[in-house]
């Protein structure tokens, strides 16, 4: 009789599996579950149960290792009972039997039909380390690519596979998600937002911002740090610069730049000073900088409404006054003028006179002049 392993699949409840082939010894029956060797008990000598319960799906062998080394031994003289020659002629019946199971069920092998009626040697070790077999166009085995090759291969196919997957599902995504995407209609949209939905759902829908609806502002922010806008939406708010040290004060980087706070610097200061006095403008044209006192602004205000009364006079008494009068802010003064009267034709000055007019615009000396005329 033929010899042949017993093979079943757990379904996890079976907890015992029949040995139906002959054996010489338990010990010459194995288990293994998986491909992996159990351990199991005898129930009895035809039945064994695994230690563990073979899970569903899980392929069970039950198979014969029969010893090589010879169970009887014989010797010259000896009577040879009948259980000791059974024994010996079972142990090279089993031997044989395993070496056919093994020989015709467990390894690649010519049909008697087939040509050649043999293979070729296999390629020496160096020319065959790291390849693959193949079989040639008469059938004999060759030396093919290298493993890492076709590893390489495989390994690329699966790449390329899973990518083509991933961008299939990615663009059946994209076309589901696009569905859901409302399009807008001109002009009754205009100006309006896009956003998910709250429902759950994929769908989007486009609306109208609600003036005055919360803020939103950065994911994180820095501790006492200036909140600053963000856009000019008036909706986004972005962190803006810490306030760092004690009496630094918040600069202006120009348009375009977030501010700063640093030291205030002399240098600096006294450039900007101007300006620091132009961002304190106010009031009209003509108005002045007036000083509130210590640690107090300064503000710009008008003069006052009515400014010192004054006038101008000469002094002494007598004679012809050089002042004039006071218009507006203005003093004016007489001209002083100086002029000569009295004839030429005497041959001696007589007498000789000054004289002072007070004009409207002058102060007029005039000298008269007196000469005789008796004397030639």
């Amino acid at each position: 009789m033929s010899y042949t392993p017993n093979f079943y699949t757990g379904n996890g409840v079976t907890t015992q599996f029949d040995v139906s082939f002959s054996y010489l010894s338990t010990a010459h029956v194995y288990m293994a579950v998986n491909g992996l060797a159990a351990t199991f008990t005898w129930v009895d000598a035809n039945t064994v149960q695994p230690t563990v319960t073979p899970a569903a799906g899980k392929r069970v062998a039950i198979y014969r290792v029969t010893s090589s080394t010879p169970l009887v031994d014989f010797t010259g003289g000896d009577v040879f009972p009948a259980g000791d020659l059974n024994t010996a002629f079972q142990q090279g019946l089993f031997l044989a039997q395993e070496a056919d199971y093994h020989s015709r069920s467990r390894t690649l092998r010519l049909a008697s039909t087939d040509t050649p009626l043999a293979l070729s040697a296999l390629p020496l070790i160096a020319a065959r380390a790291g390849t693959a077999m193949f079989f040639d166009a008469v059938g004999q085995l060759v030396t093919g690519p290298a493993a890492s090759a076709i590893t390489a291969s495989v390994v690329s196919q699966a790449a390329a596979s899973a990518s083509a997957a991933a961008a299939s599902a990615s663009a059946s995504a994209t076309a589901t998600r696009a569905g859901n995407v409302p399009t807008p209609s001109v002009p009754a949209d205009d100006g309006k937002f896009m956003r998910a939905k709250s429902d759950g759902t994929d769908d989007f829908e486009l609306f109208t911002p609600t003036p005055g609806a919360d803020l939103l502002g950065a994911v994180s922010s820095t501790d006492r740090a200036v909140p600053m806008f963000a856009g000019v939406s008036g909706k986004q708010l972005k962190d803006g610069p810490a306030l760092g040290t004690n009496k630094h004060a918040m600069r202006s980087n120009g348009a375009g730049a977030d501010p700063t706070v640093s030291a205030v610097v002399e240098a600096a200061f006294a450039v900007n000073i101007v300006g620091l006095a132009k961002r304190k403008r106010e009031g009209t044209a003509t108005h002045l900088l007036y000083s509130s006192g210590a640690l107090t602004d300064s503000y710009f205000g008008a003069p006052p409404a009515v400014g010192e009364t004054n006038t101008g006079s000469s002094l002494g008494s007598g004679g012809a006054g050089i002042f004039k009068q006071k218009v507006g802010v203005d003093f004016t003064f007489r001209q002083i003028t100086v002029s000569t009267s009295g004839g030429s034709s005497g041959s001696m000055l007589s007498n000789a006179s000054l004289s002072l007019t007070e004009g409207t615009n002058a102060v007029d000396i005039v000298l008269t002049n007196t000469w005789r005329t008796d004397l030639t």
